[in-house]
């Protein structure tokens, strides 16, 4: 007799277990009569007129504040500019988008006439292709900062003196 309810118990904390972190679907689940048939209810979604083209989700303004980074669509307009340059391949103009000292690969990078100089072997072929190939709804975020491509390049935001502007910065950049 008491294995039978041992493995009721068992059995009824199992299907409770499983009910649970099963029910992400909106299924209502029955709380008194356990035979009563379970009833689903789907959400239907048009179809029409889907907007593939935020970058900003609508309902998280503050996607990037874990970095410091609160006005998410200035830091996207600064992203899109950056990558605008690399591919033009304005080494004076990104280099006005560089936090000093920079760190790459086993260099540090004291100015902007120094970075510069090394642009070609700080900014390699493939540092340049992830910076351009990034989707930016699909950047990574952390407190470290944002990281585009898969780490070959780390952006942050910097306060300047007692300016309470936000500057967002390539903080370091890694080459693969």
């Amino acid at each position: 007799m008491k294995k039978k309810v041992l493995a009721f118990l068992l059995i009824s904390i199992c299907a409770t277990t499983i009910s649970a972190c099963s029910n992400k679907n909106g299924t209502v689940i029955p709380t008194k009569d356990t035979t009563t048939k379970i009833e689903e209810t789907t959400e239907t979604k048009p179809t029409e007129n889907i907007e593939t083209k935020p970058t900003v989700n609508e309902s998280d303004p503050s996607k990037y504040s874990v970095a410091g980074i609160d006005d998410a669509a200035e830091f996207e307009r600064v992203f899109k500019t950056i990558q605008s340059l690399v591919a033009k391949g304005e080494k004076e103009k990104v280099a006005e988008y560089i936090r000093y000292p920079l760190t790459s690969a086993n260099i540090t990078v004291k100015s902007k006439e120094e970075f510069i100089k090394n642009y070609d072997s700080i900014i390699t072929e493939k540092v340049k292709t992830a910076l351009i190939n990034q989707k930016v709804e699909e950047l990574f975020v952390n407190y470290k900062g944002v990281m585009a491509g898969a780490g070959e390049v780390w952006f942050t935001v910097v306060f300047e003196g007692n300016s309470n502007t936000p500057k967002y910065l390539i903080q370091a950049v890694n080459q693969p």
